[in-house]
């Protein structure tokens, strides 16, 4: 069942096999039948040691036989006690059934005694902690660290449904490029089994490559035929669309109906879904931003316009809320937003020197003693401006190429309908058509390359596409060109699905665009309200203050007002961090981070000069 086991037995069997092979041979020395048999043994090892090569090179399906944990085999003696054992049975029983969903070679019994080791371990180290932590501060709050060595029971099963659940997710925005591809081979009587073995090592379909892994596996390690180690992959897989791709085409297979038919059916089908999904994300984003602008802005301005009449217990409330509300709030907007986005695998090089720069400036800020806020601000605005400096022309690349992709695919068409061949189509469009200077760019390389003899699909794979989309749709068309093969209808496809992307995306920004001019004038909105409530302090507040009794109300200490001013800074930095996520489908474009960091120290420092909200006296 578990291929470290099964793999463990042919092992075994190999090498029982050479071994009494090799008494034989030297039993009967250099007679024929020792010569054979020696012969068939030498090929078995070959083989077996090339299988067990090919697996090992991948991170992903290693196969151990045994554990090399150095806190399990410390342990080992006390997982023998009975007690640990009866719950090292369980917890294995639990995670047998959650491997082969998630698609993880894994063994359930190594899993159960590292569950236990750490917790062991975890419990010696924590438990003298915890007694001397109740002593000192006499509060039993500290006991809830005892639930850490608890965790490491529920950590294996935790550990195989998150990888399912990510198993299930992320194979969903492949699925449509892959399928017109698979169909176009099928055309042309190339099986899916191939056609999902010719994605490995291109880096474009990386959840595929590993559902490729598990199947050439199954039919180089344990002999299964490509049907049979398809219908498994199937049977076991958490993805109810994939599950039902895989075990049509192989019910198709074995009826005798028309694969190439089916194929095409599917790929259009997996285009429409992820059609939808950008269209539900356009709606969605101006939802997402909308509940940022009412977390992020309006409640802070509540809370610093309130925080006047509380006294001195205030700071600590905005210091709470800085320092733990709104980044609490900030994580799950963006956990919301990655879970809502469409899946989209852009390359696009995150720079280190960004981390240089914010420290740098961060420790220049602290040497001049900047208060807290522009020690924030400054640290921020460095390391976004810095990853801004790197990273905008990569964006750039991204959003021509995406934006001639359209254009480029119907011409592509309409030659293809009446029949020039795609080499040829590339050379004219070269020639005739002008889409924006980057796309020209890698059209003229195209067709300069071809012109040299080589295939479409190994230029393109020799060209740094970052957009994914446009990679994709590059790749089909190469292989589509090396085939001989392919219908206008096809190119079709791929034409209305990025015209639909597009589409989607200027909706979307459309949407938020409005959102994002209020989260950019956040911070001037937090800081025209706090100069407004400390000029209303300054008209009122003695009198107040002689009215109540109470000294403490209205009282705007320099210690009060940097806290607010550190708030509204973290506040504005968190929405440009979201306000990122949204409209770029990543946080690694940090040009809104930059505008609202801008922003936030240009208002707070000429906050003096805003315009007063009271009336004179």
């Amino acid at each position: 069942m578990w291929a470290g086991l099964a793999f463990q037995k042919i092992t075994l069997f190999a090498a029982s096999q050479i071994f009494l092979s090799g008494i034989i041979i030297y039993k009967t020395n250099k007679t024929k039948l020792a010569n054979r048999i020696w012969e068939k043994i030498l090929l078995f090892k070959t083989r077996l040691q090339s299988s067990v090569s090919s697996l090992s090179k991948d991170s992903n399906l290693k196969l151990d036989t045994i554990s090399n944990d150095t806190v399990m085999q410390l342990f080992n003696p006390a997982l023998k006690l009975k007690p640990l054992l009866s719950l090292q049975e369980k917890i294995t029983s639990s995670s047998e059934s959650n491997i082969r969903p998630s698609g993880v070679v894994a063994n359930p019994r190594i899993l159960g005694m590292q569950s236990i080791s750490y917790m062991i371990l975890s419990a010696i180290v924590l438990v003298p902690i915890i007694i001397v932590l109740l002593v000192i501060f006499e509060n039993i709050l500290f006991l809830a660290l005892l639930l850490i060595p608890l965790g490491f029971l529920a950590y294996p099963t935790i550990k195989l449904k998150a990888s399912t659940s990510e198993r299930k997710a992320v194979i969903e925005e492949e699925l449509a490029f892959f399928t017109v591809y698979a169909s176009i081979m099928q055309s042309v009587g190339r099986s899916l089994y191939n056609s999902i073995l010719d994605v490995t090592g291109n880096r474009i379909f990386p959840t595929l490559e590993k559902e490729e892994r598990m199947i050439h596996r199954n039919v180089h390690v344990f002999a299964w035929d490509q049907l049979t180690a398809l219908n498994e992959q199937a049977l076991t897989h958490p993805n109810y669309n994939f599950k039902n791709f895989l075990l049509g085409y192989v019910s198709i297979h074995k009826s005798g109906g028309s694969l190439a038919q089916y194929m095409e059916r599917k790929s259009e089908e997996f285009f429409n879904s992820i059609k939808f999904k950008f269209s539900k994300y356009a709606s969605q984003a101006g939802t997402i931003s909308e509940s940022m602008l009412i977390l992020l802005s309006i409640l802070p301005i509540l809370l610093v316009t309130s925080s006047f009449l509380m006294g001195a217990e205030s700071i600590n409330l905005l210091m709470s809320v800085s320092f733990v509300l709104v980044p609490v709030i900030t994580m799950f907007m963006i956990i919301l937003v990655h879970h809502t986005q469409p899946k989209v695998r852009d390359e696009v090089d995150f720079s280190n020197y960004s981390l240089v720069g914010a420290a740098i400036a961060i420790m220049v800020a602290i040497i001049l003693q900047a208060e807290l806020w522009l020690i924030a601000v400054i640290g921020v605005l460095a390391g976004a401006a810095v990853n801004l400096f790197f990273t905008i022309n990569q964006f750039r690349e991204i959003r021509l190429t995406e934006a001639a992709m359209p254009d480029f695919f119907r011409d592509m068409t309409e030659f293809r309908k009446i029949g020039v061949p795609i080499p040829n189509s590339i050379a004219r469009i070269s020639r005739e058509r002008k889409y924006n200077s980057y796309f020209d760019s890698i059209i003229l390389h195209i067709s300069s390359q071809l012109a040299f003899g080589h295939k479409l699909s190994d230029v393109i794979e020799s060209i740094k596409i970052r957009s994914w989309i446009a990679k994709s749709s590059f790749f089909t068309l190469g292989k589509i060109s090396d085939s001989g093969g392919g219908t206008p209808e096809t190119l079709e496809y791929v034409t209305n699905f990025t015209t639909k992307i597009n589409e989607a995306k200027k909706e979307m920004l459309g949407s938020i665009q409005i959102f994002s001019y209020m989260a950019y004038a956040s911070p001037l909105m937090m800081v025209w309200m706090t100069k407004g409530m400390k000029d209303v302090m300054d008209q009122m507040g003695p009198g107040v203050q002689h009215l109540v009794g109470n000294e403490n109300i209205l009282s705007a200490s320099p210690e009060f007002l940097g806290m607010i001013d550190l708030l509204t800074a973290i506040s504005a930095l968190c929405i440009g961090l979201i306000m990122s996520k949204v409209s770029n489908f990543t946080m690694k474009n940090t040009l809104g981070i930059v505008i609202t960091a801008l922003i936030t120290l240009v208002s707070v420092a000429f906050a003096p000069y805003l315009p007063s909200m009271t009336m004179e006296v």
